[in-house]
């Protein structure tokens, strides 16, 4: 058997093997098979090639032999397959035998030394190390609902790739990082349903941040209390989570970093319904919610945001400071920009709101206030060299809303280059003739305070081609309102909903 995609054989299906039988590799292809075996004591089953097969039944009618052939061949047997553990063999010692239950729980009350398996509440793993030390690659660890992890006392290495774990109930339960042990997600891990609390010492720095995602996906979590980086992307995603309230010293000198920080080699990084708040960053050189490391070369990082709110950060560059001396990309869709403030530093600093290029689909600004004389977008070279005019960068703006900031600018007009369809802001006539100069009249609803009150500027008045049926606005709201052969849009990233009622008809 040598699958081209990955395979699951059973659970319904029984198998019995005859004879001498292998399983190859076809691209790292995994076979999983959850069916009992059974085979006399001549039967084999051998995995060669790099193959990986997992296998989840005890078996008991299998009398045979599992042989791991070489090339990074690996077996794992999980669950009820441990059971199997004495039919399978290495050959030469090249390949591997793996092991351990899907799922193990912990409660940081355990006695000590407990003993595996972990796979009751009653059983649990005093630690997650302890935990991970009998778990299958991709198993889950369940940590017990209002209690206070501390990774000075896990090992992060022994974390088994593409596990995942979860945290109890109503976001109860805390991991504590360290500055030498910060929550690390990478091999494909994922955490989800926890609290991340870092330190709430205002004087010190975490350079290596409070989360690394090297390539991981954290999920409905909440980051907090962090010192100058509180997560460091390289690879990976986030999804609905709250990254809020830094404890970042605004004077610290040669603080470069944010809520979100992509590393020099991160190519790409998705935030979606996320929540960037109450975000202070280093004055100098910081930005209060992003900010990438530019590390030489011609890689350059691009950051996606969708339905996300970026709200109250303040920083050098309130909400992105994207790259050092090149410019990285920001793509953000359906996404609110709100009340955020740029940190006056003198010369050489671009104190803008975002020093970035990119597309805003959708977006909406309002309630920024940027530094004297500066912009809500800065597409220059970040140090604002008259030498480097020729790195400006393009700003694509559509659907999106600038409006409530004041008097600002909307971009550097030495350096930046920008263009906008189908948007409101102050110098929207000079880029299209389908722009609209505003003002903005936002409904200040409570779940929605800069939604655009129907029928005024804006309304209905973006471009519907970029959506479909299935795309949602930043608070689930379809994004495209139909009504008869009408199909509309909302500037912005709040869609007004179509109107509900009935209608009395008195004779």
């Amino acid at each position: 058997l040598i699958p081209n995609k990955t395979l699951t054989i059973g659970p319904n299906r029984g198998i019995t093997i005859v004879g001498k039988n292998v399983i190859g590799n076809n691209n790292n292809t995994p076979v999983t098979i959850s069916s009992p075996l059974t085979g006399d004591a001549e039967s084999m089953l051998r995995i060669t090639g790099g193959g990986i097969v997992y296998l989840t039944s005890a078996s008991p009618d299998f009398k045979g032999k599992i042989v791991v052939k070489f090339n990074n061949s690996r077996v794992v047997l999980v669950d009820d397959a441990i059971a199997l553990r004495d039919q399978c063999s290495a050959e030469d010692d090249k390949g591997k035998i793996d092991y351990g239950y899907s799922y193990a729980y912990v409660d940081a009350d355990a006695p000590d030394g407990r003993e595996p398996p972990y796979n009751t509440p009653e059983r649990a793993a005093k630690t997650i190390t302890q935990a991970m030390s009998h778990l299958a690659s991709g198993g889950k660890v369940y940590l017990k609902a209002g209690q206070t992890f501390n990774l000075a006392n896990e090992d992060l290495n022994q974390w088994k790739p593409y596990s995942s774990i979860i945290g109890g109930g109503n976001l109860s339960t805390i991991i504590q990082p360290t500055s030498n042990n910060p929550l690390t997600l990478q091999n494909g891990q994922i955490c989800s349903n926890i609290v991340i609390r870092g330190s709430i010492a205002s004087g010190t720095a975490w350079p290596n941040g409070t989360v690394k995602i090297i390539n991981g996906h954290l999920i409905d979590s909440i980051v907090e209390q962090f010192t100058q980086n509180a997560i460091i992307c390289t690879a990976g995603k986030m999804t609905g989570c709250i990254v809020r309230n830094s404890h970042q010293n605004p004077t610290v000198g040669n603080a470069i970093g944010g809520a979100v920080t992509l590393t020099a080699n991160c190519t790409s990084f998705t935030l979606e319904q996320c929540v960037i708040s109450n975000v202070v960053s280093a004055a100098i050189y910081g930005s209060g919610a992003i900010a990438t490391l530019w590390g030489g070369g011609t890689a350059r990082q691009s950051l996606y945001l969708d339905r996300c709110k970026i709200i109250n950060c303040r920083g050098r560059s309130a909400v992105a400071r994207m790259g050092l001396n090149k410019q990285s990309n920001i793509y953000a869709s359906n996404t609110l920009f709100a009340a955020n403030q740029s940190i006056d530093c003198g010369t050489s600093a671009a104190n803008s709101i975002l020093i970035t290029r990119g597309e805003f689909t959708n977006c909406t600004f309002a309630d920024n206030i940027s530094s004297p004389g500066k912009f809500i977008f800065d597409a220059s070279n970040s140090n604002e060299a008259v030498n480097e005019q020729q790195n400006a960068q393009m700003i694509k703006l559509v659907n999106t809303v600038i409006s409530g900031n004041g008097d600002l600018a909307t971009y550097n007009a030495s350096y930046g280059q920008i263009t906008a369809k189908h948007s409101l802001f102050p110098e929207a006539l000079t880029y299209s003739s389908d722009n609209i100069v505003g003002p903005a009249v936002y409904s200040g609803k409570k779940n929605a305070p800069y939604s655009l009150k129907l029928d005024t500027a804006g309304s209905r008045a973006g471009d519907p081609s970029i959506w479909t049926l299935s795309d949602l606005d930043i608070t689930g709201e379809m994004r495209l309102f139909k009504r008869g052969a009408l199909i509309a849009v909302d500037m912005g990233c709040y869609q007004f909903p179509a109107l509900t009622g009935f209608m009395i008809l008195v004779r």
